[in-house]
């Protein structure tokens, strides 16, 4: 190839490599038709496959390949794809943004449920199911490629099919050519943000309730057809699929320790891992595996009692550590998943009853995980999300991301720790969730340290700000629209920081707002039936420009006054996965 080329009519796929080169992927068509690239045109375009894409003009321009010091136009021994401004062939600058891709029309990926695994083994020993969650995936099938390498198997390639805030997904099996590195798409030529995979030895089962072998080996041919079966043969890096099913029966392994759940796992039953040989159990791709009865039991109408779902539990002081759990239904209990460990993983979970959704902690959790989970219940205790730390324990580093609530009833909790002992809650990442209904963060916890939320949608009541710790909470790029209370305060500490900027407050007539000028700092927030608060000496007060708030759709109009209104922020990628911008005001609010 002497040239870059623009694909046109029939598309082919081809791959060259090179001793100790990158891998490039090119889309090429039938006949080719060659594109020069005059370094004087400020609209000249060349597009890449993989690595970064979509920047124009004569500077860091993206072509196909070429090595270092080569005319762009060479593709050469394949070492780069980065075009510098006297083009020639450079190292490509660090990404200070990789959350996002570079070509607001690329697709973006927001996380997967799993992040290493075998790649062989399992259905047509092609390795395990990657589900690869983002935006702008399209109807039609792209390319995945990790490491530079396609995946085998592309099983799944469903748009707006996650169980929250209907994000696309897409399910591969990497197959044996893959090797460890970054995870990326291409649609229509466009390329993703990468995501890391790491490719590691792990034995992959099945469990199937209706499967009629004669014998149980959890081989995909001769499947488990019981929870117990399965967790009997799991050791460190083991992966298990779950196939449809209800289990609403009491978990064996509960009944001893006095405890009512359809899945108890604990140090007891559960093998000792490593951050590098985690258990997965995940369902199938295309099932939704239920646990918990098909319908809320009248004797938990009070919500006291009764049933957990799914209970991750210590023993003796030894915790579960790095379990992915991943692509269920939790229905119809007091409590959904009561969960205490390191490194726990809970992607893509439907929760649904009319009492408590999900407690983490009690009494640790560090280095955490709810992504990409939706709650359901009307129940008038229900509550979403509880971080609880008792006596001397931690929770620490947890993350919780791209998550939706739809009617949960005024307690949308994302975190509530009891005031006892030493305990400790710090370093949570709040972020990208959409709350429909009954928002609400709030503590009751002497020591909170260092929470950040950010890129939240809020349809219905309103923050409650931490009440009383002593750290840092950092409050940029949220919409809010509806909010009844904010910023109320049992007490004030002097070490209380807020720093509050970038948001849209669109709320109520009547609204709470308390905000001392000792405890808040920040800028450019816009506010809506409410006076500015002193703090924010940049804010404005102006209708937000929603493209219809009534329906819970906060995006901004073209003229919204809420465009490029923005503090300079840290806070690179929009609610949508749109890069925001560095050189200009970023718009307020969280797209």
């Amino acid at each position: 190839m002497t040239g870059a080329v623009r694909a046109t009519g029939v598309f082919l796929f081809l791959a060259a490599f090179s001793p100790g080169c990158l891998f490039i992927a090119a889309v090429i068509p039938a006949a080719e038709e060659p594109v020069s690239c005059d370094p004087s045109d400020p609209a000249c375009t060349i597009e890449g496959v993989t690595g970064e894409t979509g920047v124009t003009g004569p500077t860091n321009m993206v072509v196909p390949a070429g090595a270092i010091g080569d005319p762009c136009a060479n593709d050469g021994a394949c070492t780069s794809l980065f075009c510098d401004g006297t083009m020639r062939c450079a190292a490509a600058p660090t990404d200070t943004c990789p959350a996002a891709p570079r070509d607001p029309l690329a697709p973006v990926l927001f996380f997967t449920d799993l992040v290493s695994g075998p790649n062989s083994g399992g259905e047509d020993n092609l390795g395990v199911f990657i589900t690869i969650y983002g935006e702008r995936f399209g109807a039609t099938a792209g390319t995945v490629l990790i490491n530079g390498a396609p995946v085998a198997k592309i099983k799944e390639w469903t748009p707006d099919s996650g169980a929250a805030r209907g994000i696309d997904r897409i399910v591969v099996q990497p197959g044996s050519s893959v090797t460890s590195g970054n995870l990326v798409v291409i649609v229509a030529g466009r390329v993703s943000n990468p995501l890391p995979f790491t490719v590691r030895s792990g034995r992959i089962f099945l469990l199937d309730p209706a499967s009629t072998a004669a014998t149980a080996t959890g081989s995909f041919s001769e499947p488990f057809k019981t929870l117990s079966a399965a967790k009997s043969v799991l050791a460190a890096g083991d992966t298990v699929y779950i196939k449809d099913g209800v289990f609403d029966t009491r978990d064996p392994d509960s009944i001893g320790v006095g405890r009512n759940t359809y899945l108890y796992l604990s140090r007891s039953n559960y093998p000792a891992t490593t951050p590098q040989t985690p258990v997965a159990i995940v369902g199938y791709p295309g099932h939704r595996p239920t646990f918990g009865p098909p319908t809320f039991p009248p004797a938990l109408a009070d919500c006291m009692g009764g049933t957990t779902a799914v209970s991750i539990e210590p023993d003796n002081s030894q915790y579960v550590q790095h379990l992915v759990f991943a692509h269920l239904n939790l229905k119809n209990s007091s409590l959904l998943l009561a969960a205490t460990g390191n490194g726990l993983r809970f992607v893509d979970l439907v929760f649904d009853t009319e009492c408590a959704h999900f407690h983490f902690g009690d009494p640790q959790a560090n280095t955490g995980w709810l992504l990409g989970s939706n709650f359901h219940g009307t129940g008038p205790v229900t509550s979403m999300i509880t971080l609880e730390s008792y006596g001397t324990s931690t929770i620490r580093d947890i993350e919780l991301g791209w998550n939706e609530n739809d009617d949960t009833a005024d307690c949308f909790w994302l975190f509530g720790a009891n005031q006892q002992g030493s305990s400790t809650i710090q370093n949570i990442t709040i972020h990208d969730n959409l709350v429909r209904k009954g928002f609400r963060l709030a503590s009751f916890q002497n020591n909170v340290q260092n929470i950040a939320f950010y890129n939240n949608v809020a349809l219905d009541t309103g923050p409650w700000l931490p009440d009383d710790f002593t750290g840092t909470a950092t409050l940029t790029h949220n919409s809010f629209f509806g909010v009844e209370r904010l910023f109320s305060f049992v007490g004030v500490k002097a070490a209380m920081t807020h720093v509050v900027s970038n948001n849209i407050f669109a709320l109520t007539n009547g609204a709470v707002v308390s905000a001392d000028n000792n405890v808040f700092s920040g800028a450019s927030n816009l506010w809506r039936n409410q006076a500015i608060p002193p703090f924010d000496a940049t804010g404005f007060s102006d209708a937000p420009g929603f493209v219809d708030a009534t329906i819970g759709d906060l995006r901004l109009q073209p003229a919204s006054p809420a465009r490029a209104r923005g503090a300079q922020t840290t806070r690179c990628a929009t609610f949508d996965g749109v890069r925001r911008p560095t050189s200009s005001a970023p718009d307020v609010g969280a797209y």
